[in-house]
């Protein structure tokens, strides 16, 4: 697998906000959804565990270099705009992955997903497919950004850094519903692509074979994960 230059994923942070906490956390969990946008905020504003706070511009930029820097050519029917970024602190993720703090392949990864799997994702954590029952990971912006599923008539999305301990990883080329059983001393299976964080992707010789064009980082087990920012963006359509 090819791979890029930076800092380790404990470095890779960033992002920076001008207003008011509470009017930014309405504005970064905005949808046409009245009902959704209500449960996302009881969750932030009640659930004690969580901790959103805005971060310094110079890890902003870092972010920012890792998402332009990812955003695949393929993908270019879109820009986006950052709104916002926030650092993410959950007591109990936090000491849960503790155990696996130690472990010496951690990477900062992307997660995207729709606007209304946020009140679960908040309250029940990251979940679950083609590669067995596991969480999903890029290290390709634009990948997951297309799993927000962003439109002209619904531009805002949300994605999450996280930090993953990936460990030594099981490599499948093509999809497997039993990837899951993963060989012993394995921590997550990769779908074999074009490798990334921070720098421009390259592309791997292994990836002519394979069914992706990009890297899926599947994890089986989500004490492995820490969400460490959350990114507001704005989809821009060319067309």
């Amino acid at each position: 697998m090819a791979g890029r230059g930076g800092a380790e994923a404990g470095q890779r942070t960033g992002g920076s906000a001008d207003a008011g906490g509470g009017a930014m956390i309405h504005y970064i969990l905005d949808t046409s959804n009245f009902v959704v946008t209500s449960r996302l905020l009881k969750l932030i504003q009640k659930n004690t565990l969580w901790l959103l706070s805005f971060i310094t511009q110079i890890f902003a930029n870092k972010i920012k270099t890792y998402l332009i820097n990812t955003h695949e050519e393929t993908h270019s029917g879109y820009t986006v705009d950052i709104v916002q970024i926030f650092k993410m602190s959950s007591h109990g993720e936090t000491k849960r992955f503790q155990k696996f703090a130690s472990t010496g392949n951690r990477m900062l990864l992307w997660h995207g997903s729709r606007l209304t799997n946020w009140a679960g994702i908040l309250s029940q954590g990251l979940r679950f497919h083609m590669f067995g029952k596991g969480v999903y990971f890029a290290d390709m912006f634009s990948k997951s950004a297309n799993c927000c599923y962003g439109s002209k008539a619904s531009r805002s999305g949300v994605l999450l850094l996280c930090e993953v301990a990936l460990g030594d990883m099981n490599e499948v080329l093509n999809g497997d519903y039993k990837a899951n059983d993963l060989p012993k001393g394995k921590l997550r299976t990769t779908d074999d692509g074009v490798l990334v964080p921070l720098g421009k992707p390259t592309k791997h010789e292994s990836s002519e074979m394979a069914r992706s064009r990009y890297n899926d980082y599947i994890v089986y087990n989500t004490d492995q994960i820490k969400m460490r920012y959350a990114l507001h963006v704005t989809f821009n359509f060319k067309s």
